[in-house]
């Protein structure tokens, strides 16, 4: 029986070496085998398309071609350079792009065989569509924004792009503040740091054949805005009733937390090594104190702040643990909702079911989330990657790069005006973690908020 299977094996392996030798070696490598020049390509069709042209052809009936390229230049001209595009010999097509304007231009195609002889040339005629730089100016509004100016663009054709804000300097020279890349259909991006004075801004587009398109300038005055916890001495307090006894569990907040180095305070301690550890924070059986209801987590989980001052906000920013964005119980989806009246306590209730009823939106006690019909939800915050990937093993190392300069949210603007005293922030979402953990042991690692102090 085992001799069988041996040949069986060598039959095998030779009827594969019998049908690799039916394809011919495209391999560019040894000495030139013949001087010959292959056929040129026939029946050449155009299609033209923004900043570029797709080129059509069939190739010759040669048995040793192993590609076609197209010679071109960007810009007619004696002294343009000459620029190169290949295809090889398993498809019938060559992609051409990065043409910096709608001009005809020639574009010889010729055929390369194994031997690197090549055909005659075969010319055709071009005419790229506006390029997409041109097309993302025309839609660029720029607008003014806390810190700076807010611009909205859209690009239809998804290419690569980069927006570059250019500001005045005190002696009139037009200097670049920063280039934001992007390849999103619609999208806005906010240029912070500046001062609320009046100031002129220049918005130029880029690709990356360096391609630039005219320039827009406008004369904005950024809103202001300062960090609201840097000048804070009191600090902000995680809003518990008496701290000591517990009591939070009526509101449905968090409880506890994992470690006393993984505490409240290091939410705004500047760094993305430390954070808020939730611990076994939202688990029922440390608000209905049965053992029963230790196993079973709940969703949300709630955190009252006192800010201690007036507040009106302008924006926030979040950030992911370092090294772990995306990953082991990030925040996926908050919100945060303020108010400027002391939140309810005992004394408004009956007992605490009927407390937790009002706080929380729990259905194991009959949650109705009513606490949201006195306060405003002032941001809403997804923390999705710019890529738009869901699975951990398809982050890119740029939506890492994202997560690392902080999730940017504004302040939902018809509450830009109105001042709080105190917030709520409501998590509905992590990344990872099994049903069990999902809520139990999310983390909130830093977070900023900026705008100004009401009183």
């Amino acid at each position: 029986m085992k001799k069988i299977f041996y040949f069986i094996g060598i039959a095998l392996i030779l009827l594969l070496f019998m049908n690799c030798s039916e394809y011919q070696d495209w391999s560019d490598h040894g000495p030139m085998k013949d001087n010959i020049p292959p056929g040129p390509v026939s029946s050449p069709s155009v299609e033209n398309i923004h900043g570029g042209a797709i080129i059509t052809y069939n190739l010759p009936t040669d048995n040793d071609i192993i590609g076609v390229k197209a010679v071109y230049s960007f810009k007619e001209g004696k002294d343009e350079e000459l620029r190169e595009a290949y295809s090889s010999a398993y498809s019938d097509t060559i992609l051409l792009e990065g043409f910096p304007d709608t001009s005809e231009r020639t574009v010889k195609l010729i055929c390369i065989d194994k031997s690197k002889n090549e055909s005659d040339p075969v010319s055709v005629i071009i005419k790229p569509l506006t390029p997409p730089v041109d097309l993302v100016f025309l839609s660029i509004e720029m607008s003014q924004a806390f810190g700076g100016i807010l611009v909205q663009w859209e690009n239809t054709e998804q290419a690569t792009v980069g927006i570059s804000l250019f500001y005045e300097d005190s002696v009139g020279n037009m200097v670049l503040n920063y280039t934001y890349y992007s390849n999103q259909p619609e999208e806005n991006y906010t240029f912070r740091g500046f001062k609320d004075v009046e100031t002129k801004f220049m918005i130029q587009i880029q690709d990356r054949w360096g391609n630039l398109s005219a320039s827009k300038e406008t004369i904005i005055t950024p809103l202001f805005e300062i960090p609201l916890l840097a000048n804070d001495e009191a600090g902000w307090v995680w809003e518990r009733y008496g701290y000591d006894d517990r009591s939070c569990v009526w509101r449905g907040d968090l409880t506890d937390t994992y470690h006393p180095n993984y505490n409240f305070y290091k939410i705004f301690d500047g760094s993305t090594t430390t954070w808020l550890h939730s611990g076994k924070g939202s688990v029922l059986g440390n608000y209905t104190e049965k053992p029963e209801d230790m196993e079973i987590v709940v969703k949300p989980f709630y955190l009252t702040i006192d800010l201690k001052r007036l507040v009106n906000f302008s924006r926030h920013i979040y950030y992911m643990r370092n090294t772990k964005e995306f990953d082991l119980a990030q925040l996926k989806h908050y919100e945060i909702w303020g108010t400027n009246e002391k939140p309810k306590g005992y004394d408004d209730f009956e007992d605490k079911w009927e407390s937790l009823e009002y706080w929380t939106s729990w259905p194991e006690v009959n949650g109705t989330d009513a606490w949201k019909n006195d306060w405003d939800q002032i941001f809403d915050c997804p923390l999705y990657p710019p890529s738009g990937h869901r699975l951990l093993n398809e982050i890119t190392p740029e939506d890492k790069e994202w997560a690392r300069n902080g999730f940017d949210f504004e302040v939902i603007p018809e509450y830009s005006s109105k001042p709080y005293r105190y917030i709520r922030i409501v998590c509905d979402k992590i990344f990872t973690g099994t049903p069990q953990e999902f809520m139990a042991v999310g983390v909130i690692v830093e977070m900023e908020f900026f705008g100004a102090y009401y009183d």
